[in-house]
C-alpha cells in the first residue's frame, strides 16, 4: 500500500498473472500520445487467466489498462483518473471472459471499450458496479472497430454494461455502438 510505479506494466503471452494491492500506476512520466508513442499503465496481449484488483491508474498518456486477445480476466476496485488528450479507461480488443466490477473511471476520452481489433471475436464481457466520469468521449463504448482484421463471419456478443453509474458525460452519447468495419 502507498507504492507508487513511474511507468507500465507489460503482461504477454502469460497465463495466471495477478497485479494487486493498493498504489499507484503513474503515467504522468511519458509525454503526451499527441505525436509521440502509446503506453499503456497496463498493457496486457494474449494473455490468459488475469487478475487486477485495486490499483489506483493516474494521468495515462493513452489507455490507462489495454487487454489485447486476453481471456478469463477479472478486474476489481481499480480506480482510473486521467485528464490528458486521448486519455482512455479500460480498452478490451478482441477479449472473451472479461468480468470488470467494483470501480471508478475519470477519463478524458472514451471510459469504458471494447473492440474487434484482431481475428479473435469480443464476447462475454460484463462492466458491473462502475462509476464513470468522461470529460470529452463515450462512456461506454463498443467500436469505433469493430472487424478491425476484415474477418469473415467477425463478431461481438454476450455484452454488457450493468448498474453503471454516469456521472458526467460531456457531450458524446453515454453508450455508443459503432459499427465501422461490419461485426455482427
Amino acid at each position: 500500500g502507498g507504492a507508487i510505479v513511474r511507468g507500465q506494466i507489460i503482461v504477454n503471452n502469460v497465463k495466471n498473472v495477478t497485479i494487486c494491492g493498493r498504489g499507484i500506476i503513474d503515467g504522468s512520466v511519458f509525454d503526451s500520445w499527441i505525436g509521440y508513442k502509446e503506453l499503456p499503465q497496463i498493457n496486457a496481449n494474449n494473455s490468459s487467466n488475469l487478475k487486477i484488483d485495486g490499483i489506483i491508474f493516474l494521468d495515462s498518456n493513452c489507455w490507462a489498462l489495454n487487454l489485447w486477445q486476453c481471456n478469463n480476466v477479472s478486474i476489481n476496485n481499480i480506480k482510473i483518473i486521467t485528464a490528458r488528450p486521448n486519455g482512455d479507461g479500460i480498452s478490451l480488443q478482441s477479449c472473451s471472459s472479461v468480468y470488470i466490477s467494483n470501480s471508478f473511471v475519470r477519463t478524458w476520452d472514451d471510459s469504458l471499450v471494447l473492440k474487434n481489433y484482431s481475428s479473435v471475436n469480443s464476447h462475454d464481457i460484463h462492466f458491473k458496479r462502475i462509476q464513470v466520469w468522461t470529460d470529452l468521449a463515450q462512456s461506454c463504448e463498443i467500436g469505433y472497430e469493430t472487424n478491425k482484421s476484415n474477418v469473415a463471419n467477425s463478431e461481438i456478443y454476450d455484452i454488457s454494461f450493468n448498474d453503471i453509474t454516469i456521472l458526467h458525460n460531456f457531450h458524446k452519447p453515454v453508450i455508443s455502438i459503432h459499427n465501422s468495419d461490419d461485426a455482427w
